[in-house]
């Protein structure tokens, strides 16, 4: 899937190519302070982190999007990080959301 923020690998056989919608659930991210040899792994800025507890959400800007990240650990609003998600993890969902970044399939 190609985004604003780079290439996007998703699983899934059948997909159509054309504009297209990734979601991805919070606790399904993952967020690292340097880099790390896995797939989708993009680097961001953190602008908003909530404690839960044993847990944070934590808001990273990610090119034009905003990725909502449910982790363990800490992270500091204007946190440089890097945030990496599994391509099976990645929901894609055919056609353009209006007012959002778009991505395409390809």
């Amino acid at each position: 899937m190609r985004t604003d923020f780079g290439l996007l690998q998703v699983a899934g056989e059948g997909l159509s190519a054309g504009p297209a919608t990734a979601g991805i659930r919070p606790e399904n991210v993952r967020l690292y302070e340097r880099p790390e040899d896995v797939p989708n792994i993009f680097p961001g800025r953190v602008i908003d982190a909530t404690y839960l507890g044993a847990s944070q959400l934590v808001r990273v800007r990610l090119g034009a999007n905003e990725i909502v990240a449910r982790v363990d650990g800490s992270a500091a609003v204007a946190d440089e990080m890097w945030l990496a998600v599994r391509p099976e993890d990645v929901l894609v969902f055919p056609g353009a959301v209006e007012g959002q970044a778009s991505a395409w399939l390809e």
